[in-house]
């Protein structure tokens, strides 16, 4: 299995690094304008591990579901309207390494990682918070949980947007609905219908029962076994979802067919 990992790793650094742009000024200015907006990321994660330690527990408690859904928002919508969906193993170059379905699943997963670096980032910052934090202590390593359920569904969502965008009758519906998603967030900061909406999306960060809140409630020394049951299922739920997706799109795949 790790023979055929590294296989595939090296086989896709050289793919992505035949595809990059050789340094030049654009080139060189590109990189410094990521290096910004990631710095700006890794900036708010180091004031979380900072400064969380001094907050009080309540106010923890109240506000991290709905930092959590922020980071969740983030991480599966963003990449909708932006049109990135992060690095992934590219079939075609790999058929001629004998790899099963299942480590190429578990590749496209990691790769959901590089979907949403600043989520990490700023959830990295949050972790070592709430570890800082005398009422939290190792509680806040659940907040790890948070991490293979957005992997998954990032996963599920990029494949079914494939698989949808080959039909021609559903990529004008999805364009509208990517348009719709990239103007809401205006709509929300430059009207009042972002201040009206502020209760409505602290109720829902607090809804019993959504990942959100079991995980929030878990990071934040709150530990009950129901929410580590609900948000277990939560993730095999989108497990599911993301695997069933996958072997779609290997059955698509003129080069691929399924495990017999």
């Amino acid at each position: 299995m790790w023979q055929q990992i590294m296989a595939i790793i090296w086989a896709q650094a050289r793919t992505m690094r035949n595809h990059l742009p050789r340094t030049n000024a654009g080139a060189v200015l590109l990189w410094l304008l990521s290096l910004l907006w990631y710095g700006v990321f890794a900036a708010i994660g180091a004031v979380l591990a900072i400064f969380l330690p001094r907050v009080s527990i309540a106010v923890i408690q109240h506000w991290l579901p709905a930092g959590l859904l922020g980071v969740f928002a983030f991480w599966q919508l963003i990449p909708l309207f932006t049109l990135s969906s992060g690095w992934s193993v590219q079939l075609n170059k790999l058929q001629i390494y004998p790899v099963s379905n299942s480590a190429l699943f578990g590749i496209e997963v990691l790769l959901r990682f590089t979907t949403a670096p600043e989520m990490i980032l700023v959830l990295a910052g949050a972790l070592i918070g709430l570890v800082r934090h005398s009422d939290v202590s190792i509680y806040g390593f659940f907040l790890l949980l948070y991490l293979p359920l957005n992997l998954f569904l990032s996963l599920g969502i990029r494949n079914l947007l494939l698989h949808s965008f080959e039909r021609n009758r559903f990529r004008e519906l999805f364009a509208i609905l990517l348009i719709s998603i990239g103007v809401l967030p205006q709509c929300l900061l430059r009207t009042g219908l972002g201040h009206r909406m502020m209760p409505y999306v602290l109720a829902a960060s607090q809804g019993r029962g959504t990942p959100w809140r079991e995980v929030a409630a878990l990071s934040s020394g709150s530990f009950s076994a129901l929410d580590l049951a609900l948000i277990l299922v939560w993730t095999f739920a989108c497990f599911l979802f993301a695997k069933w997706q996958f072997e779609k799109s290997l059955v698509q795949d003129e080069q691929f067919a399924p495990d017999t």
